[in-house]
Formats: C-alpha cells, structure tokens, sequence
C-alpha cells in the first residue's frame, strides 16, 4: 500500500506569516488539529512546516502570548522530511514512529504539496477495513477446515465403555465384601461355600 491510498489531499494551509489567531480559527472552522504552514514560490506552494493545535496551546496560550502578533512560522514545526505519494506507507510509518511525528506533508516531484498523512488518517482508513472484514466473516458460514473433519469417511473416535461396577463376593462367614477388579492377567478368585 502507497502514501496515496492514505494521505488527505484536502490539506489546510497557512501562510507562514499568518498570526496564530488566525491559525486556530482555521483549525476550528475546518475541524482540523494540523496546519501546513506553506511558502509559495514560483507558484508552486512548498511546505515549510507543520502547526498542531498543541503548538499553539503551549506556545502561545500557556505562554500567554499575544495570538495576533505570533506567527505561524515561529511555533510551527519545521519539516525536514517530505513523503512522496508511491512510497510505501508503511515505511513512511516507521519512520513517524522513529521520528515521534504525528503527520507529514505528502509533495509531488517538484516539492509541491499535494497533501498531509496523518497517524490519525491511517488508523481510521485501517478501522473501516476491519470492520467491513469483520462484517464479511459474519455474513459467511466458516470453510472447512483440517480440524473439522469432512462428512464423508469422517472417523468417529471409538465410544467409551462405562466403568465396570464393583462385585461383592460373599466369604465363609456369610458377609459379603467388595471384590477387587479382576485383573486382565490374574484369574478371578473363586469362592467356596
């Protein structure tokens, strides 16, 4: 599977001199908690880096910092990695995982943006998958397998015998005492009256 199965190409986008009030009103106004934070030039917008709504939690609210004079550019995280739509997700993955990013800018072979992948993107895309998988191996009945023998020729493990009961033997004085099981290479003891 490629990035391109992945990535959301409905990426929002901030100028990198835009003012962190600006950014949370896109955040909020498109339901997002990253921003790529783009620099046009020669009309082919490039991303310079990545602004999380956690980035502007602290850096600039707990910091109490003006959120009309910060820039986007001075909280975001810069990027030094871009990702290209016919890399393999998962290799992509393990690098976030490596690296402890959450998201990544997907570009085209001129460093333009295309999109974001986002942790967040691949684990709801995977979700779905389970689910719609999940729904199938209810919808059908189970294969046959090797330890569900076939119904034909099938072998039936041999019935269990019940357990002999105990016999009494009566002794010379009359009283009657549980026997011993005979024993297949003994013989039974007999009893004379």
């Amino acid at each position: 599977m490629s990035v391109a199965q992945f990535c959301n190409r409905d990426a929002v986008t901030i100028a990198a001199d835009a003012c962190a009030l600006e950014a949370a009103k896109l955040m909020r106004e498109h339901t997002t908690s990253v921003l790529v934070v783009i620099e046009e030039t020669e009309g082919v917008r490039r991303p310079r880096g990545l602004l999380s709504a956690q980035a502007l939690a602290t850096r600039v609210i707990a910091a109490q910092a003006d959120p009309g004079e910060v820039r986007a550019a001075d909280i975001m995280r810069a990027v030094d990695t871009c990702v290209t739509e016919d890399e393999p997700v998962w290799k992509v993955v393990e690098h976030m995982r490596s690296n402890h990013q959450r998201a990544l800018p997907v570009v085209d072979a001129d460093g333009g943006l295309i999109g974001v992948l986002a942790a967040d993107d691949i684990f709801a895309l995977l979700s779905a998958g389970l689910v719609d998988i999940a729904a199938l191996l209810h919808e059908q009945p189970p294969a046959p397998t090797r330890a569900t023998p076939a119904k034909r020729g099938a072998r039936r493990k041999p019935a269990r015998k019940a357990p002999r009961k105990p016999t009494r033997k009566k002794t010379s004085e009359g009283e009657s005492t549980p026997a011993t099981e005979p024993d297949s290479k003994q013989e039974t003891p007999t009893v004379v009256e």
